[in-house]
């Protein structure tokens, strides 16, 4: 009840960011215009895998460590987190139009447009996901729920049910960029003043420093 609970309805309002467009969406425009929009929610989806992953070790390293490291391994894991993220948005940049393209939609163009606004906003919320595993490890997950993923949930349908009665399609694609940029900023600011976390960063740790030495004198 302290924890499985609360973390599930945190799993479910996070899916339900993911795919929340898509409902409202569903409601003011055609099926043709729907199904392009949702092979790009589909395919951007995707760019959620790698921070989802590092977020999930994050949890886990963060539980491990005593909470005097917690700046120093905070800034770590930003560092690579944003370099990952960016790095997967320049491989869309680059080959966006091919990898739509492989999945043979009818209307490539079309589901390119909607992609780019979508992978965008997904990318700003990436960024944000070192401080969310933090606050995991450092939070009860109930206070979570009701301090931040549920404001964000209710943010994110009242953005995108205006953006669909007033814009249609192409204002829900985007209105990403604004909904899961807001939700970055929450998520960032929210769990800087509630713990109080200032990360520390460098350019190169003393670990990394010998790992490039070692792989320079091979």
């Amino acid at each position: 009840k302290d924890f499985t609970f609360w973390n599930h309805l945190i799993g479910f309002s996070s899916r339900l960011l993911y795919q929340l467009d898509i409902v409202i969406l569903s409601f003011f425009t055609s099926l043709a215009v729907l199904g392009d929009y949702t092979v790009a929610l589909t395919i951007s989806n995707v760019f959620f895998i790698v921070p989802q992953i590092i977020q999930k070790l994050s949890t886990l390293s963060f539980s491990q460590v005593e909470k005097t490291s917690d700046a120093v391994g905070l800034g770590y894991t930003i560092k690579y987190n944003f370099i990952l993220s960016v790095a997967q948005y320049a491989v869309f940049l680059i080959f966006g139009y091919w990898i739509i393209a492989f999945f043979g939609p009818q209307n490539p163009d079309g589901v390119l447009y909607y992609s780019f606004f979508i992978v965008t906003g997904v990318t700003l919320y990436n960024i944000a996901r070192p401080w969310i595993a933090y606050s995991f490890v450092r939070l009860n997950n109930k206070t979570i729920f009701f301090e931040l993923f549920a404001p964000v949930g209710l943010l994110a349908i009242a953005i995108y049910s205006i953006a669909a009665a007033y814009g249609g399609v192409d204002a829900v694609a985007k209105s990403n960029i604004l909904t899961y940029g807001l939700a970055a900023v929450l998520s960032i600011g929210y769990v800087t003043y509630r713990l109080r976390i200032f990360p520390q960063f460098s350019l190169f740790s003393p670990v990394e420093k010998r790992l490039v030495k070692k792989w320079l004198q091979r």
